[in-house]
Order: structure tokens, then sequence, then C-alpha cells
């Protein structure tokens, strides 16, 4: 690609930061539960660690690429479960990142025979930085560069979360804290994120065979509303054994269809390994020409010791289980 069509996409990037700050929206936001909702913290009956990458738009290189990892476990004393979450979004080949790390904490009670609920706050540190020496050798616009400087700022989040045998449903706020990164003498404003997020888990089997093939279907939906983009993910998921597969959608307001969803994971021993691709169906409206985002993730379930005095499991959906 051309350096200098390359650094005006950056540079007309920079100038959508100065009016509004989006965070990334992640397509596994079914694995992807600790960043979703603070209260998913120790929602499962085991330990978890999640790694994940997301490379959007490949055809530029690394343009938007996006690192993360986190942990997460229930702890008796605490009454709750806790999670370390830490992302870090390299765009441009690094001209421009954004680092955030999150220390969570869920409280867990049991409103009814049924239900089981969480509540979930969370800490979180962000760390903005442009490298401006970058822009001004491989720029040829003028670029003010004496404040496009690093900032740091605190945030918090907060988050529900309501678990039955069969379902999952959760609502959460980021950005409590709102307003953090400067940037050519602008404060740009991180306006505070709602999601909305609900799943159900359906066996299908055939009961008229002997030893029936079992199939668990999890369709969900997740809305998630930042400042005035409002985006509405939905799809299914179909695991057997030890393979899934899924296809999702995802459409803003109003009503525009904007990306399809293909994923595939496997379950080996402890470890889960998953793989999505975004088909941008702008592009064929010629409304974007780039198109495509991979993502690839992988889980690590640590087992907890039987002789251990368990903690009470609760009933989660399959998916948090692993």
């Amino acid at each position: 690609m051309n350096k200098r069509i390359f650094y005006i996409i950056i540079l007309i990037f920079s100038q959508i930061f100065t009016l509004s700050s989006q965070d990334l929206y992640f397509s596994q936001f079914f694995l992807n539960s600790i960043d979703l909702n603070p209260a998913m913290a120790g929602a499962s009956i085991q330990p978890r660690m999640f790694l994940h990458y997301r490379n959007q738009w490949p055809d530029f290189g690394s343009t938007f690429v996006t690192y993360q990892v986190s942990y997460d476990q229930y702890i008796s004393k605490m009454k709750g479960g806790f999670g370390l979450n830490l992302m870090r979004d390299n765009i441009a080949n690094g001209i421009i990142t954004n680092t955030e790390f999150d220390l969570m904490y869920a409280y867990r009670f049991k409103a009814s025979r049924k239900l089981t609920v969480q509540l979930g706050t969370a800490a979180s540190f962000h760390f903005f930085n442009i490298d401006k020496s970058i822009i001004t050798s491989n720029s040829t616009t003028p670029v003010s560069t004496s404040a496009a400087v690093g900032s740091q700022q605190p945030d918090l989040g907060i988050g529900f979360l309501g678990i039955t045998r069969y379902s999952l449903y959760g609502i959460s706020v980021k950005h409590l804290n709102p307003g953090f990164i400067r940037f050519n003498y602008n404060f740009v404003s991180s306006p505070y994120k709602f999601n909305f997020y609900y799943s159900r888990n359906f066996t299908i089997s055939n009961l008229k065979t002997i030893q029936p093939t079992v199939y668990m279907l999890t369709p969900a939906i997740l809305v998630q509303k930042q400042s005035g983009s409002t985006y509405i993910n939905y799809g299914a998921s179909l695991r057997q054994g030890n393979i899934m597969v899924g296809l999702w959608g995802r459409t803003n307001l109003p009503m525009q269809f904007t990306t399809a969803i293909f994923s595939c994971g496997y379950t080996f021993g402890n470890w889960e390994f998953g793989y999505s691709y975004d088909y941008n169906l702008l592009s064929t409206q010629n409304l974007m020409p780039v198109t495509g985002a991979h993502e690839i993730s992988i889980i690590a379930v640590f087992p907890v010791d039987p002789k251990r005095k368990r903690y009470g499991p609760i009933s989660c959906p399959k998916f948090i289980e692993e």
C-alpha cells in the first residue's frame, strides 16, 4: 500500500478521535465474557485464562491490531470472583497505542432457588500514546505535534449478571469516568458504553436411538450502545463434542446489516481454540472499500483440586463452565 495513502487514513482517524473515542467491538463476544461485563468475573466453576488476538482490516497489514489476556476465578473467602484484564490496541503499526488494565470483582448471591446473581465492578487504567516522530517523518500534511503526547486516566465500570440453569443475561456500563485522551490540544471524550447480553442453551438429540448424538445450540444477542452508535449482534453457535461452529450477524441502527461473522472452535482437554472471520457487507454496497477481520482466541481452564473444599458451584450455561 502507498505510504502516503496509509498515513492520510491515519490522520483522518486521528481527527475522528477529536470528536469521540469509541471502544473496540469484538466479534467473539460469546467467548470474551470478562471484557463484556465485570460481573462475569468468577462466574465459571473453574479458573480461566483467556488470550485474544484481533486484526481489523488485514488487507492493510497491521493497521488495527488488538491483543488481550485475562484471568478470572471464584474465591469462596471473597464471596465472589475476581478478574484481571489487559488489552492493547496497536493502530498503524504502533503509531497510536491504547493500553487498558482492568481489575474486577463480582459479588455472588442466590436471589432465588433458580436464579444466581453477580454484581460486578471494574477499576480500569488507560494509557493512550501517539508516536509523533513517525507522523512528522512520513506525513506531508502539517500536524501540530507539540501536544501529541501520551495521557493516562483511571476509569470505572459496573455490571449485573443473572444466571439460571439454561440461560445467562447481563447489563454493564463502562466509562463512568469519561474524557481522558488528549490530542492536538483537545480532550477526546470516551462516552458511556452500555452492554446488554442474553443467551440460552438448548439440547438437541434423537431420543429414539440407543446412543443419541447430543448437540448444544446456544443462540445469543448482544446490544451495545456508545455515544451515537448502536450495534446489535445476534446469532447462534452449535456444539457437538469437541467441535463448535457459529454464524452471527451485526446490525447498526437504523437496522443496516453491516457484518456477517463466521466462527469455529475446537476443545482439546482443558484448552479451547476459537477462530472467527468478519465479512463486511458494506463493501458489497460500495460504502467501505476494506473488508474482513480475523479473531483468534485461546481459553485455558484450570481444574479445581477435588481435595479442596468446594465453594458451591452454580448452574452455569455450558460456554462459561469451560
